[in-house]
């Protein structure tokens, strides 16, 4: 026991140690009182001629050992009452899974039988139809009762049939039987691993990627034909994929939730029905005021949902109340016919490329449950990626969204840095709380199976409704700027698109640039017309100059010092407030402690450059100071350093007249638990767009092949970083990478435009 301890400090924090290891250390010192009685029984004269120097030197030891045991022990009891409030939300959490499931998979779906036939998916007669459409407003009992007239195991086969028909899938969760091979997936055609599609949408505009189980999944659209063919109700959608949720992305599974929100959903879903019921075809067609019409999604843990828990990756302070209301975002959400069933998990405090952390645990990836869904919104990107939502809904500083968007194979779209307000919350800490995000301001984020899904997220979000209200009407912190129509075609105009190979401080693997091969090659196919955006650019370049005003290298310096608390104040008090920082910050903190008294800062800094030689490393920890910036510091770093950093980047934009910039997005594909400390580099390529503020998306490209499971860098090729790259790429064939697409500020419209294109593109040359 003590030597995982020393190994992973953080099992302090766990119930199960905390007590027998309390008990463990009583009955050391126990033995050890009783040692020193034979002791001085025994060695009692020679002790006595010990010089009076050594004998006060041992009673000093011995005092310093007992005073570190019983501080010890104090602070361990310190932080299991802190931490109390999480494991008593864990309790509660597991003990709800528990309720969910028997409402769930051991009632019935009312009247799913009279909805939907299981032999093709035909509709049923429409006098049925009228009566189970009358039939959900009605009570529980009086579902049961008239669905007990017929065969109780033929319903409950025929019923779950019908929640896979919903889902898109080719297998049944829930109920394995004969019939499940032989059901059909939304787009009329069985799937296979080599050419699964997602989206599930009959229309020929909708590009339909590649799944990690290669099933077909539905999209926004297709569940809204499912609506208003009549051949499911928002409840049998909502169950159906509730039962994914809980079977699938449980804690004994995936681990991608922290909350599920399954007796509320299925609530507000009766509610729709009765709605719909009342109101017909005036609801069911509105695709303006209802784009997300019983589109069940997530929500990421720091959000606020009403009645949920906004912990921020396991905040013991954050887990005792649960908000009291809705945040706007989910309000817009709900207004606009979505239904949340979940609340993604994430990494304490939201900066790691991993979704990990003490309370909730690690989440995994759906490609391959033995690496990570990515951060900090990764548990809604493992979520949308398992069929068990349709739309995730997260939040990006520095690719939290777009990175889990490309570790899970999915569509992620991080709109203008102040186009959405991360930081309005209805409880727990604010974001600012626990550092400097004024210029880096997080954004809220959509991740869906394609573009189209995306754009109705965003669109639910952004839209000027007028029939209610709009974003702006509950937060007016936002620009009033609705969502636009798009003043480019970019299949019927001639586009002239940037692009950036390598960003010359991490070289990305080979997929990825394959990846970017295949994207520029569709595109010049086309007929658009490609610009390098460093002129001379090649695909090799030699040792970067971190002088250079364009320079990722001097970027990198800029968003660490624009975190201006100093030593993670913020982070470790502010945030924290005595809980234990995660382990995975270690390297951080450990940069961030740094003296710089008698210059010992600079010491270690040539040390770790020039003898170690993790120029990288040293270069990232440069940026980060222990003392925290004057306001005159600050203001330095971003009159001086940011906003010219914005200048020089949109002057050579607008100097080589782009329409567009294409970028690679994580170079690398989804990297094993753990790994993430060592690998939070990797993020150069995403929070650059965080820095300058720009709408940026990620789409998936390419899939690593048996011959690219391998890394060999031109450039640091034996550094840490490099290493722990070339060890993630092990075992790696068939891990999804994306590539991104990046527009000045507040051409989001745009962005989501040429994303939509470039979807079709690559779907094309897949064909």
């Amino acid at each position: 026991m003590l030597k995982a301890l020393f190994e992973n400090p953080q099992l302090v924090l766990r119930r199960d140690i905390i007590i027998p290891l309390t008990t463990y250390l009583h009955d050391v010192e126990v033995y050890l009182l009783r040692v020193r009685g034979g002791v001085l029984s025994r060695y009692g004269k020679q002790l006595q001629g010990l010089s009076p120097e050594t004998a006060a030197g041992l009673l000093v030891l011995g005092v310093a050992t007992l005073l570190y045991i019983l501080i010890t022990l104090l602070r361990w009891r310190r932080v299991s009452r802190l931490m109390e409030p999480a494991w008593r939300l864990v309790a509660k959490r597991d003990a709800q899974l528990v309720k969910s499931r028997r409402l769930l998979v051991d009632e019935q779906t009312p009247a799913s039988a009279d909805i939907m036939e299981t032999s093709g998916g035909k509709a049923a007669s429409s006098t049925k139809m009228k009566s189970a459409m009358k039939a959900v407003p009605k009570s529980s009992a009086a579902q049961r009762a008239k669905s007990t007239s017929r065969s109780r195991s033929s319903s409950s086969r025929k019923n779950s049939n019908n929640d896979q028909e919903i889902l898109g899938a080719a297998e049944n969760p829930l109920q394995v039987s004969p019939n499940d091979a032989e059901i059909i997936n939304p787009s009329g055609k069985k799937s296979s691993p080599t050419t699964a599609t997602a989206g599930g949408s009959s229309s020929s505009s909708s590009f339909q990627p590649k799944t990690a189980d290669g099933k077909t999944r539905r999209s926004v659209e297709s569940i809204r034909k499912l609506l208003v063919r009549k051949q499911a109700t928002v409840e049998q959608i909502v169950r159906a994929y509730c039962k994914q949720l809980l079977l699938e992305c449980g804690p004994d599974k995936l681990n991608s939730f922290t909350e599920e929100m399954v007796a509320a959903a299925v609530e507000e879903a009766q509610e729709w029905d009765a709605k719909i019921a009342e109101h017909g075809k005036e609801i069911l067609l509105d695709i303006e005021n209802y784009p997300l019409l019983g589109v069940p999604v997530s929500v990421k843990d720091c959000i606020a949902v009403k009645d949920c828990h906004t912990t921020y990756g396991g905040l013991a302070r954050c887990c005792a109340e649960p908000a009291s209301a809705d945040n706007v975002l989910v309000q817009c959400i709900r207004a606009a016919g979505g239904i949340p069933i979940a609340r993604g998990n994430c990494p304490q405090l939201l900066m790691l490329a991993e979704s990990n952390n003490d309370v909730w645990g690690c989440s995994q990836n759906p490609w391959d449950p033995t690496r990570c869904s990515g951060g900090s919104s990764g548990g809604d990107a493992a979520l949308v990626a398992a069929n068990a939502v349709v739309i995730g809904y997260g939040t990006d500083i520095g690719g939290s969204v777009r990175i889990p968007a490309a570790f899970t194979g999915l569509v992620g779209f991080k709109p203008t840095s102040q186009r959405l307000n991360a930081s309005h919350r209805t409880s727990g800490p604010s974001v600012r709380e626990y550092g400097s995000q004024l210029y880096i301001p997080g954004v809220p984020g959509v991740m869906g199976n394609c573009c189209d899904d995306v754009e109705a997220g965003m669109y639910a979000l952004l839209y000027d409704f007028k029939t209610r209200k709009s974003l702006y009407d509950l937060d007016r912190c936002i620009p009033k700027q609705g969502w636009r129509p798009v003043d480019v075609d970019a299949e019927a105009d001639t586009l002239r698109i940037g692009y950036v190979l390598n960003d010359r401080f991490l070289e990305p693997c080979k997929t990825s640039k394959r990846a970017m091969e295949r994207t520029l090659a569709a595109l010049k196919k086309a007929g658009h017309e490609l610009v390098p955006f460093f002129p001379g650019q090649q695909a090799e370049m030699p040792e970067p100059d971190a002088d250079d005003p364009l320079s990722i290298w001097r970027a990198y310096k800029l968003y660490c010092g624009l975190f201006a608390d100093g030593n993670m104040y913020g982070f470790k008090h502010n945030g924290l407030q005595g809980q234990p920082l995660f382990r995975d910050y270690a390297t951080m903190s450990l940069a961030a402690s740094i003296p710089e008294a008698f210059g010992l800062r600079k010491i270690i800094l040539t040390v770790l450059r020039y003898v170690l030689c993790e120029k990288r490393k040293a270069h990232a920890f440069s940026g980060v100071t222990r003392s925290p910036r004057s306001v005159r510091e600050f203001w330095n770093v971003y009159t001086n350093g940011q906003r010219d950093f914005q200048d020089k980047w949109l002057k050579n934009y607008e100097d080589l007249k782009l329409d567009c910039l294409i970028y690679p997005c994580v170079p690398i594909p989804a990297f094993p638990h753990g790994v993430g400390k060592t690998l939070v580099l990797v993020q150069s390529y995403t929070w650059i767009f965080n820095l300058l503020k720009w709408p940026c998306g990620t789409i998936p490209a390419a899939y690593v092949r048996e011959d690219e499971q391998e890394y060999a860098p031109a450039l640091f090729p034996n550094d840490s970083l490099s290493k722990a790259v070339r060890h993630s790429m092990k075992r790696s064939r068939g891990l999804p990478v994306g590539v991104q697409v990046a527009c000045p500020e507040y051409e989001d419209e745009k962005c989501l435009h040429i994303m939509t294109y470039l979807e079709k593109l690559l779907a094309k040359e897949r064909k």
